[in-house]
This record gives structure tokens, sequence and C-alpha cells, in this order.
């Protein structure tokens, strides 16, 4: 069984870093970093439950006092254009419409 804890903490956190690696926003540094700390744990010779508690708490402390911060670091601020104003407004087609080559009127 230590053997086996031993390896699942070792894949959970290589799993976790690489599926941090494939995607553009942060999803799963946080669990990355707590599966660290259960792997630490672990290999210090911690109890199994241990273990999981240190995952658990870890994941969730980084979770709740980072996510705030990377939110608003990576929130997109829109840039309001003209064509903004006629969103969802009713218009008569007076040119046929061609999105290939651009070109098309409304009134």
């Amino acid at each position: 069984m230590d053997l086996f804890m031993l390896i699942f903490w070792i894949v959970l956190l290589v799993v976790l870093l690489i599926v941090e690696a494939a995607t553009v926003q942060l999803v799963t540094i946080w669990f990355a970093i707590g599966a660290a700390a259960a792997l630490i744990a672990r290999i210090c010779g911690a109890a199994l439950w241990l273990q999981w508690v240190l995952f658990v708490v870890v994941s969730a402390v980084t979770l709740a006092a980072t996510r705030p911060l990377v939110r608003k670091i990576t929130k997109q601020k829109t840039q309001p254009t003209n064509a903004d104003r006629v969103i969802g407004q009713e218009a008569v087609v007076v040119q046929e419409i061609d999105n290939l080559r651009g070109l098309g009127q409304v009134k």
C-alpha cells in the first residue's frame, strides 16, 4: 500500500501538471500543489488519512487564496465599439450579405 500511494501521488501530480500545461487558463494548479503536499507527506511517512487531508486542505487553501487574484489578472476587458449599439436591433437588407467576400449592406 505504501508503494502504491507513492506512485499514485507522483502520477496524479504529473497528470495535473500536464493538464495545466495543456490549457490556457489555470485549472489544476491548485490540485497539483495539493498532490505535491500529499507526496511530501507520503515520503515523510505520514498516514494515509493525513495524506488525503493534506491534499484536500492544501488544494482548498491555495484555491481560495489565489483564485480571486487569478480571476482579476485573467479577466478579459471588452472594448465597446460603435457596432455594439446596434446589437439586437432590426434592419432591412439592402444588398445581399456575403461573409466570404465581406460584402453586404443593411439599413
